[in-house]
């Protein structure tokens, strides 16, 4: 068994100060602790996925990181 840590893309309003650039963190320490004590992990970050990047959604939201359906698509096991 497996334990899933999961970043998904963020959406911002109009109006944002910076860029949550390091929002990722958090979800990465604690899956190194995680694994640190035995665990296996899972980690699904759509901050480092191929497809990453900041775009504009229909309603004029930023959206920050990959597409959410290459996120939850299943993998081959590596």
């Amino acid at each position: 068994m497996s334990i899933a840590f999961v970043n998904p893309p963020l959406r911002l309003l109009r109006d944002y100060i910076d860029y949550p650039h390091f929002g990722n963190l958090g979800l990465l320490q604690a899956a190194a602790v995680v694994r640190a004590r035995g665990h296996a992990i899972v980690v699904r970050d759509a901050f480092a996925q191929s497809d990453s990047r900041l775009r504009v959604d229909g309603e004029g939201a930023s959206v920050m990181g990959g597409a959410i359906d290459a996120l939850i698509a299943p993998r081959a096991n590596r």
